[in-house]
């Protein structure tokens, strides 16, 4: 008999992963179209002859799939239900000790860097698989964290990388990040072979020579491979330190001489960057203490000092012979001067530090190889990937800088605003605009239109308006209606320079009930940019509805109260593809008769016997206060 069935699986031993082999079972199960028997979940329809049959399939599949050892244990069983969960009962431990047992052994787990990073990540999504088992739900929140902290500290590159250039952490990001790493080391490790053959021509040494039959009889108990010992092990912890210092030089008085590579990972990087980058360009590095240049002739304020000295990443240290500021020109045409910059002159680079600059007031982005280091609301300069370090242009500006009053009267631009804060409930922070005339009245009269945007749920409103005069009694009533509706209070209130004409009817009402009010600056409306935009895109509906219907202009108030549903019933990308219909009311929606504006809509007729069953009209959207649709004839009243 065959140790694996038809679908290449072994039977279950009881030694093997339960939850795995549960898995497969469940996907066969599935396929043979008798799952249901397991949780007795049949149809209405199902009678009783095909649930018993189903009963047999899956006790079938499951007994096949069974050990021996496991079937005496668990016994001959006629029902799936009972049989599955007796498995679950045996090899499903859910008891609070090995619950404990199995969250210690999660947060003290670290890498075996003797093994491929694929197989410590299979122990890894094996036990948060077990404490899944055990009924932790929330386990996937902290393994990210705990990943990140398994990793030793010859990674410790990757490590800083994902703790501070990122937002957020998944743990799909630890995941890639481990494997680049491994892939990066598995090249690097083949590139040392190929330069472990490099020879000098012309004259050597025959004596520093060994046989390769000797060298290849050796084995390492480390990592298990041939040509050297446990002392020598470039995997070894304890021989990173030797590690950084391989540098071999070959000299022949008669031949070339030819340098081997060092095995650190820093001068191989820093005979890279040396090629191909020039004296004006930056490295941003988050390891940095300080701001460090090999170059004197750009500092200011210069002074030299003594027994000074910088550690590099290959434990050299490298003497800081003097300190100054040095006055930078971007790419943006900002001017930076950046303080107590060290002269290192064995630098490969100019280096900037960013805790320095964190220290004066900036900030960085990273995002798609191009880091933004800004100051408030100001991009001071942009650094763009190369070679897996970040690198931005600056040009030194060693005189003073003159401000010439024509350049800035001439190319002065407006400095980006500043986002607002997000709000957290209902009703925290409304956006208000009032637009128009519109040109055109509707059939009601209405010139104006009234907007109301919810911040955190993104619900508009549009109250058609006859004047101005109205828009303080109908802010009133709807503040009215949407605080009962929620039982929420609004708490701030952002408004344009449309409101100015009522502001005083608008203060007194904010003190009174404890609303803080925010106004726009004229002629500056990008604060309140969600009311503007909101206006600009309900206009662009109207037009684009309008056309589309053949209606006349007078149906703009029609339109756009259908284009504010449209929008309240529509998937938002800020909130994540729900509507904003079903957050501010906290229910699902149910959208069974949306319809397109200005379609033909077909009325039956009951009352009139000789007349035709059904008039043709015209669909406007829907009634506020009343459950139907609003619809024109177009016999009745005219375009």
């Amino acid at each position: 008999m065959s140790a694996y069935n038809q679908y290449g699986m072994a039977p279950f031993n009881g030694k093997s992963d339960f939850s795995i082999w549960k898995q497969k079972i469940k996907c066969i199960l599935i396929q043979q179209k008798c799952f249901k028997a397991v949780g007795e979940t049949y149809l209405i329809s199902d009678t009783e002859e095909k649930r018993a049959e189903m009963n047999e399939n899956a006790c079938s599949v499951i007994y096949l799939n069974l050990s021996d050892s496991v079937i005496r244990k668990v016994g001959i069983l006629e029902s799936a239900k009972v049989l599955w969960n007796k498995l679950d009962e045996l090899y499903t431990e859910t008891s609070l000790p090995n619950r404990i047992f199995l969250l210690e052994k999660f947060f003290k787990f670290r890498l075996d860097m003797s093994i491929d990073i694929e197989e410590n990540l299979d122990v890894f999504t094996k036990l948060i698989s077990d404490i899944k088992l055990c009924g932790d739900k929330h386990i996937d929140d902290y393994s990210p964290i705990a990943l990140l902290n398994a990793i030793p500290d010859s990674f410790s590159d990757v490590k800083s990388a994902i703790k501070y250039g990122r937002d957020n952490v998944t743990l799909d990001i630890v995941v890639n990040g481990l494997k680049s790493k491994e892939l990066d080391l598995k090249q690097m490790g083949e590139g040392r072979k190929s330069e472990e053959v490099m020879h000098v021509r012309g004259r050597d040494n025959s004596r520093r020579h060994r046989s390769k039959s000797r060298s290849n009889s050796r084995r390492c108990y480390y990592c298990h491979e041939s040509g050297h010992f446990i002392r020598d092990c470039p995997k070894s912890r304890k021989n990173e330190h030797s590690e950084h210092a391989n540098l071999t030089t070959c000299v022949d008085d008669l031949g070339d001489v030819f340098m081997m590579k060092n095995l650190c990972d820093y001068d191989y990087l820093s005979s890279v960057i040396s090629d191909s980058l020039g004296k004006s360009d930056w490295v941003v590095d988050s390891g940095c203490s300080f701001h460090m240049s090999p170059l004197k002739n750009v500092f200011s304020n210069y002074r030299e000092i003594e027994h000074g000295f910088v550690s590099l990443a290959n434990e050299k240290k490298c003497n800081v012979l003097g300190i100054g500021d040095v006055c930078l020109r971007f790419s943006s045409g900002y001017v930076l001067t950046l303080k107590n910059v060290r002269h290192v002159p064995e630098l490969c680079c100019n280096l900037l530090s960013c805790a320095s600059l964190e220290n004066d007031g900036l900030k960085g982005k990273w995002g798609k190889g191009i880091m933004k280091v800004v100051k408030g609301c100001l991009v001071v300069f942009k650094a763009k990937m190369k070679n897996n370090l970040y690198v931005c242009h600056a040009e030194p500006v060693l005189d003073s800088v003159n401000c010439v009053q024509p350049c800035v009267l001439g190319k002065q631009s407006r400095v980006g605003f500043p986002d607002l804060p997000k709000c957290t409930n209902v009703l925290d922070c409304i956006h208000a605009d009032l637009w128009g005339p519109y040109g055109v009245s509707t059939h009601g009269g209405k010139n104006y239109f009234l907007t109301l945007i919810d911040d955190f749920s993104k619900k508009v409103w549009v109250l058609l308006i006859e004047n101005k005069s109205e828009v303080f009694d109908k802010f009133k009533n709807w503040k009215t209606l949407v605080e009962k509706q929620t039982g929420k209070k609004i708490n701030f209130l952002r408004t344009t320079v449309s409101f100015d004409f009522c502001d005083d009817q608008f203060g007194d009402l904010c003190d009174t009930w404890g609303i803080s009010m925010h106004k726009s600056v004229p002629s500056t409306p990008q604060p309140d940019g969600v009311a503007e935009r909101m206006v600009r895109t309900l206009l662009e509906r109207v037009r684009a509805m309008l056309a589309s219907s053949g209606l006349s202009n007078k149906f703009w108030g029609e339109a756009i109260c259908y284009a504010v549903d449209l929008i309240n019933l529509s998937p938002s990308v800020p909130l994540g593809g729900k509507c904003p219909e079903s957050v501010f009311m906290g229910k699902p929606l149910n959208l069974p008769n949306l319809r397109v504006f200005g379609c033909a809509a077909y009325v039956n007729r009951v009352n009139d016997k000789s007349e035709p069953r059904t008039k043709e009209y015209v669909f406007l959207g829907y009634h506020d206060c009343m459950k139907g649709y609003r619809l024109w004839c177009r016999s009745f009243f005219p375009n």
